[in-house]
Parts: C-alpha cells; structure tokens; sequence
C-alpha cells in the first residue's frame, strides 16, 4: 500500500511539475496574467506530493515495511527509531527524494515570500525550478525509485551502516542538502535575470538571503561531517580532502565569492555579468557534486552507493542544465552594461581579488578532485592525489586570501588613498609585525608554523580593529560608543564574527597541524603507559549489550605524568553489530584545556592483547569555535537582512 501511495505520489509531483513549466511558459508566451495565475497552483500541488512521499517513505522505515527493497536494505528491525528515520536519506534513493523535497519547498517558500521581483522574473524562476525538480522526478521514478518492492521475503532487515548509525549522520544530510539544492534558486535567479535582461541592485537584494541561507546550512552540514568524522572514522582527523569532502567545499567557496560580488552589485549596480557567472558556477559545482557522490567514479570513506547507470543519467542532467545556462550566458551577459567606474585602491577591487583568490581556491580543489579520473579517462594511468598536493596549493592561496579579507573592510568604496589605508592599518601592521618577529625569535617551530599563526591573528585582530574604529573606541567617550554600537546593523557585527571566525579556524588548524602526536600500544588490562606528558592505565574491559550491537569497552584513565592527578576517564569500545556482523570502533575523546586526549580501541590479537590507539591532538576546540563563529557571522547576517526587508529597508556597511 505504502509503495503505491508513494509511487502515484511522486508521479503526480512530476505532473504538477509539468504543468507549472507549460502553463506559467504559455502564460508568459500570451502575456495570460490568468495563466500565469493557474501555474502558481501547481507549486502547491507539487510540494504536497513529495511531501506526501517523503512522509510515506519515513513512516514505512518507522514501522520497518520490509516490503520496499530499499527499507529491507537499510534498516533492521532492532534499529533505534532515530536512526530508522535518518536511514531514510542514509541511502541513493532516499537521499535523492530528499533532495526533490528540498527543492520543492524552496520553490514553494520563494513563490510564497519573495514579492520584490517583477512577475516576469519569478515565473522565469519557477519555471526553471519546475523544469530542474521535474527532470529529478523522472530521474527517481525511472532508475532510483524508494518504492520499488523487494524480490525476497525479508523479516529483520539488512541494517544500516553502522558508521552512518550516529547523531551527526542524522542531521549532516538534510543539511547539506539544503545547502546545495538552496543554490538552485540562484541558478535560477541567474537565468530569469540573464532572460529578461534585469540583473541589477534590485535583483541582488532579492537573491542575497537565498544564497547567504543556502551557504549558512551548507557550512553548517560541512561542520557537522567534519566532526562526524573526527569522532566517528577513528582516523584521528577532522578534514582529509576525501572527494566527498571536496564536493562539498566547492560550491560553499564559490557561494562565498557570490554573497560578496553580490553585496557589490546590491550596492554599486556593478558586476552583473561576475554574479550571473557565480550563480550559474555555484550550482554547477553542487550537481557535479552529486555525481561524484552516487556515479562511483571515485572511491570515498562516504559515498553512496555507487551505480554507473544513475551516474550517466546524472551527468546528462549537469550537461543539459549547466551546458544550456552557460551558452545562454554566452549570448546574454554582453547584453548587460556597466558603467560605473572605480579606481585601483578600491573596495570593490579589493572584492574582485576576494573573488578571484576563492575562484582560484576552488579550481584548485577542483583539479586535485578530477585529476585521476581525467588522466584515467585519457590514458590507462592511475594516480591518486592526497592531502600534500591540496595542503601546499591551498596554503599558498590562503596566504593573499587571508590579507585582503582585513584590507577590503578597511579600504573606502570607489576610491581610497594608500596615506588613508596606511594611517587606519598602521598600529595593526606594526602590532601583528613585532608579534610575528617575537614569535621567530622565542620559538623552535617552522617557518609555515610561524607564520600561519601570523596570518591567522592578522585576520583576527583585523576584524577587531575594524570594529573599535567603527564604534570609535577610544576616540570618542565610552557612552557615545555604546550609541553607534546600537545603531549598527547586526549585518555588520556577523560580518566581523565571520571574518574572525576564519582567522580562529585558521589559527586552530595550524596548531594541531603542528603538535598532534600520536602512537600504537599493546596493552592488557591493568597495564599502563606513558605517552606525551601523560600515563594511560587501562583499568577495565567490559561485555555490553545495545540496542542492535554487542561491544567490549575499555575503562582508560589519563593522568598528568607531572603530578599523578587523574584528569579523565575514558570508554573507548569496539562493536559487533546485528545482522551483517560488521565490526566498528567507537572512539572516546576526553579535552584537556585546548588539548584532545582521543582514544581508539582496535582488535585483540590471539593472546587476548589489545591494541589501542592514542591522540594528543591540540587545539582541536579551537578549530570548531572557528566553524561556530563562521555559522553565527553568517546567522547574524541572515536575520539582520530579513529583519531589514520586512520593514522595507536596505542596508549596507
């Protein structure tokens, strides 16, 4: 029952896509308000449908309907609820559903909220949204259908990947998703302005929320499997340049570049044809990403499933869609004229350079990503490209992207004077100078270790400089500060959290880069060890019982070596988990101060020793609170914009 529902539920959906694309097309074609009006309706109608679906398919996991392959296949009857819904989108077909729904409510909340465009251009917008979630539909539908039936008769359950049986999986999908598929909508923006020639201040106003939400969410899943991986993988890192990873860095940099070309134009009415570019290029790069993730082409520690045909099928949709919006770009973007003019010494040269470093950072990433299947494509050569290539050309990019970000708040919008520039940054370049050459005299590390530290307080204490000079701090008296610090935007505050957030993650990455130690022992239970400034005891080794596993969990205790106090306790385990008998590690990670003490238990050898693994890996709380600044800069942003346009405002700072 549940698989006919939903099937007819998603057929229906493409019907109601179909007929958005055709009747708000021939309205648009007759100049029909009447038309136009009758093809709204069909964004309700499409949303309800795969919604509807969506929810079959959720509650045929809750009740475990081992009739639908796809539930049989990934979900286990003594499965924890939690992870019987997030096996929903645990897998190709659901993850792809989720993707359609997220689609179609961004369709259905732009068509309800957004109201500053012309009619002209939202229904170019949901035409193109239509068209997009359609093609998708036909794609679930004719090769990744969640409804399909089981051949055999299953009872329990295969069960899901233990690794994806975790809180951060749960949540890590849905948002990213929502970040890639919020790209979409500026896609769109891209080619109804391209189309109807109104790329202007107006029509960057109205996609900056969409694409400052979408780059929100996607940042915030980018943190969320980063840190699944940190605790979950048991490899001891937090980033591995992994393809997956990549996909989904690429398009959250050059969404980066956008919400800046984007302020730009909002304010300056420049950059039309850079912003129609990066639209187009950052939804461009979220397809290529799907691809990556379910064609197989490339091996990762997360990817689905991986299936030629769907990777054919997929490709074809990044060819049809991309291909037509760049030739469209092509013929179009000459059309659309500038006239502005601003000097050298410029903020908006200043965001150009942004731009063209986040540009180069992504072609980067990009190359490194693509290089093996290229050469494998073109030749009968195998290579693989790993961390050292993506940490050195990444780094040198860093470097320049990581100086202009403080120079771009300080210098003056249209045209600016070196003596102005030098007399604002003066007291921060000589700061960050003495501090930079006390650091290479008292200290014994590297030069890269040196100056990434350098680097990353330029970005800091850039950030709050430029905030004491706006609130005129120490020019003006305490309470005269207080006033303009109420009047400024919270745009402004999240604009600084942000920038500081990149020199915080800056700073966490080069210092456990620097002093994360690690090392193997053998042990049994009551031996301990010394490692690092530390004694690890293992007390204890327990049997327990979960919910769908059996584990054995080791009691560690960690004392200083200087003073014997204890400071954690530790519970590392090693799981077998129901039905497919599929071992896991679960590593335990005590902090110290800014230093994580992580542990992973691995496997008794024949003598009943185990091996355990230890990390002293620093700075580590560091490196997320750069991650949570970022999110909050970027929090604060969003509100204070939607804030400013329900009362009808526009702000810039």
């Amino acid at each position: 029952m549940i698989a006919l529902a939903g099937q007819y539920s998603l057929l229906l959906g493409l019907i109601f896509c179909s007929l958005q694309v055709i009747i708000l097309g021939l309205g648009l074609k007759l100049n029909h308000h009447k038309f136009i009006h009758y093809g709204y309706y069909n964004i309700n109608g499409q949303f309800i449908c795969i919604l509807l679906a969506f929810f079959l398919l959720i509650v045929a996991y809750i009740k475990s309907d081992f009739s639908l392959k796809v539930v049989a296949e990934n979900s286990y009857i003594l499965q924890p609820l939690i992870y019987k819904i997030a096996a929903a989108w645990g897998n190709h077909e659901g993850s792809i559903l989720l993707w359609i729904l997220v689609i179609s409510c961004f369709t259905f909340i732009f068509y309800h909220r957004n109201q500053s465009l012309d009619q002209k251009s939202r229904s170019w917008i949901m035409i193109i949204q239509g068209f997009m979630n359609g093609i998708f539909l036909l794609f679930i539908l004719t090769t990744s259908s969640p409804f399909q039936l089981s051949p055999l008769v299953e009872n329990k359950g295969a069960g899901l990947n233990p690794l994806l049986q975790d809180p951060g999986l749960a949540l890590h999908p849905p948002m990213l998703y929502i970040g890639y598929v919020g790209f979409s909508l500026s896609f769109c923006f891209a080619i109804a302005g391209l189309i109807t020639g109104k790329i202007n201040h107006i029509w960057a106003s109205a996609l900056y929320p969409w694409v400052l939400f979408s780059w929100l969410f996607l940042g915030i899943g980018i943190c969320l499997g980063s840190y699944w991986a940190y605790y979950e993988l048991g490899w001891g890192g937090w980033w591995y340049w992994d393809p997956v990873e990549n996909a989904s860095l690429m398009p959250w940099l050059a969404a980066t570049a956008l919400i800046h070309s984007l302020r730009v134009l909002e304010k300056r009415n420049i950059l039309k044809k850079w912003s129609a570019f990066l639209a187009i290029i950052t939804f461009t790069l979220s397809l290529i990403g799907t691809f990556l993730v379910r064609s197989g082409i490339l091996i990762s520690v997360h990817s689905f499933a991986s299936d030629p045909s769907r990777g054919i099928f997929i490709l074809d949709i990044i060819v049809l869609i991309s291909g037509s919006a760049f030739l469209l770009f092509a013929f179009k973007a000459p059309l659309l004229k500038e006239t502005i003019q601003f000097t050298f010494l410029s903020r908006e040269n200043s965001i150009i350079l942004n731009n063209l470093l986040l540009c180069t950072a992504t072609a980067t990433v990009f190359l490194g990503t693509f290089y093996p299947v290229f050469l494998e494509f073109f030749s009968t050569l195998k290579v693989s490209v790993g961390p050292p290539y993506f940490n050195k050309t990444f780094g040198i990019i860093i470097i320049p992207l990581g100086l202009i970000v403080i120079i771009g708040m300080e210098v003056a919008w249209r045209k600016d004077i070196w003596k102005r520039l030098w007399r604002n940054i003066k007291l921060l370049v000589i700061s960050i100078s003495l501090s930079l050459g006390l650091l290479l005299l008292i200290s014994t590390e590297n030069l890269e270790t040196i100056f990434g530290f350098g680097l990353s307080l330029w970005i800091i204490m850039g950030s709050i400089h430029h905030l004491t000079q706006r609130l005129k701090i120490f020019i003006l008296p305490f309470h005269k500060s207080l006033i303009i610090a109420q009047n400024l935007p919270w745009r402004f505050y999240g604009m600084i959290i942000a920038h500081a957030g990149i020199g915080i993650l800056l700073l966490g990455i080069v210092g456990n880069a620097t002093w994360t130690q690690q090392i193997d022992f053998n042990l049994i239970p009551k031996q301990t060890v010394h490692f690092a400034d530390y004694n690890f005891h293992f007390d204890a080794l327990k049997k327990i019982d979960g919910p769908n596993y059996t584990a054995y969990q080791a009691t560690i205790f960690v004392y200083l070596q200087s003073t014997h106090e204890k400071i954690l306790e530790l519970f590392p385990e090693k799981r077998l988990y129901l039905p497919d008998q599929t071992l896991t590690s679960e590593t335990a990670i005590g902090r110290y101060y800014l230093t994580d003490i992580y542990t992973v238990l691995g496997e008794p050898n024949t003598q009943g020793i185990w091996n355990i693994k230890i990390y002293i890996k620093p700075f580590m709380i560091i490196i997320w609170s750069g991650f949570i600044a970022i999110i909050i800069g970027g929090f604060l942003c969003l509100v204070s914009i939607l804030s400013n346009k329900k009362k009808g405002n526009m702000i810039y700072v």
